[in-house]
């Protein structure tokens, strides 16, 4: 009686089956954490303001009546309106498209070069591991928000130039997170056996390095999303972010500062948006690394 063996394409066929349930069921594991949910419905609530601001705002950002400065939280304008008469919701409706639009570009530029860069130097090592670690340090001597800081200011406020500087402020850290998952994944016995049969650099980083690579770069993105919200209002209020009049929260933050004392709510209003959605990505990346990390299920 002949013994059935199985195929060298089974291994991978069920390999593959397991990798295709675990993304499968990260949702559900997820959202079993009590404070997931809320996160995703306010990230949720954030976005889709920002995507049909233009429907859902009762009042064009910019229109100003002048006869409605500075009037309190009413029916007519539920966030009140600053000293211009404008709309505050309508306000803050494009405020969220600015910053969700800057904080994801940034966070894609940022992967689109630090992912690269972390997998050259993770695989490659020697010279080239010592060049790209090197540059990457340089840049990590500056706080991240100070190189940003320095990059708008010398290429000028605007939407893409805010979103270039938080982008490449990110980039170190991308670059170092994979190329440690590099060095811990290359040496694995399924890399050397892809190796020995003769599979070339690009092929082995593809297809058997860089998926097993991404679930701790899916939670960095989570939180680089934050970070890039934050740094967007922080740069805004300094002056150096978005030109007037297009609305964004920093802006809005730093105009309230004249009005303190007789409208409180010009400032409470884009600060509470700002603390809400930065918390909701924080707390929803560790939402995401616990159910990743197999060490933290069950705790």
């Amino acid at each position: 009686m002949i013994s059935q063996q199985a195929t060298p394409a089974e291994p991978l066929r069920s390999t593959r089956r397991r990798t295709s349930a675990r993304w499968v069921v990260l949702p559900v594991r997820v959202l079993r954490s009590p404070m997931a949910l809320p996160c995703v419905v306010i990230i949720v609530i954030f976005a889709v303001c920002a995507v049909l601001a233009s429907v859902l705002a009762p009042y064009s950002p910019r229109e100003q009546r002048s006869a409605e400065a500075l009037e309190s939280p009413s029916v007519k304008h539920p966030l009140g309106t600053d000293n211009l008469g404008r709309d505050m919701l309508s306000r803050m409706m494009y405020g969220a498209r600015v910053s969700l639009g800057i904080g994801f570009g940034a966070v894609v530029l940022g992967l689109a070069v630090g992912v690269p860069l972390g997998l050259i130097a993770g695989y490659q090592r020697g010279f080239t591991d010592e060049v790209i670690m090197r540059l990457m340090e340089i840049q990590i001597a500056f706080p991240g928000l100070i190189f940003a800081l320095a990059l708008v200011s010398t290429l000028g406020p605007s939407v893409r130039n805010l979103l270039i500087a938080i982008g490449i402020a990110g980039v170190p850290g991308v670059a170092r997170l994979v190329r440690a998952q590099v060095l811990s994944v290359r040496e694995r016995d399924y890399v050397l056996a892809a190796r020995a049969l003769g599979a070339g650099s690009a092929r082995i980083l593809l297809r058997h390095i860089w998926p097993n690579c991404t679930a701790p770069v899916i939670v960095a993105a989570t939180l680089s999303m934050g970070y890039a919200v934050l740094a967007e209002a922080s740069l805004s209020f300094l002056g150096v972010g978005v030109r007037p009049p297009t609305p964004t929260w920093g802006s809005m933050l730093q105009f309230s500062f004249g009005y303190l004392s007789i409208a409180p709510y010009l400032s409470i209003v884009p600060g509470v948006a700002i603390f809400l959605l930065v918390l909701s990505f924080n707390l929803l990346g560790d939402a995401l690394r616990d159910a990743l990390d197999p060490s933290l299920r069950g705790r």
